[in-house]
């Protein structure tokens, strides 16, 4: 499907009815859901290719995951703090470390030291925090 009508109308259709079946109409006018949803250059290909036809639409949790990764780090990448970054994306702090630390972005850690270390005594009982 993306292929054929594109990135941006696709996620527009997953978006809309992901999880469940659509039924592709033989042709589209203007004013229908499709063509307000996609417009209609990317509703009449749609139409052309899978006319008459039931297409399982996936949730595409993954993908959707994996875009709002390749956000967060771009816009790590132009400043934005942890925080900031986290309260856009509705994540924790932790999260968006890990996220970040994952794509090479954020220092290694030096958060909590281990339980081990702690009943040792290292550092003078401080705990080092990001």
């Amino acid at each position: 499907m993306v292929g054929r009508i594109g990135l941006d109308a696709t996620l527009r259709i997953i978006e809309a009815v992901g999880g469940c079946r659509l039924d592709v109409p033989m042709k589209v006018r203007p004013g229908h859901w499709l063509v307000e949803l996609i417009g209609e250059k990317a509703a009449r290909t749609l139409t052309h290719y899978y006319a008459g036809e039931k297409l399982e639409v996936p949730r595409a949790t993954f993908f959707k995951c994996e875009l709002r990764r390749i956000a967060l780090v771009a816009d790590a990448k132009q400043g934005m703090s942890q925080s900031e970054l986290a309260r856009k994306y509705g994540m924790t702090q932790r999260t968006v470390r890990i996220t970040l630390r994952a794509k090479g972005l954020a220092p290694a850690s030096n958060t909590l030291r281990s339980n081990k270390q702690a009943r040792k005594g290292h550092d003078n009982g401080k705990e080092k925090f990001e």
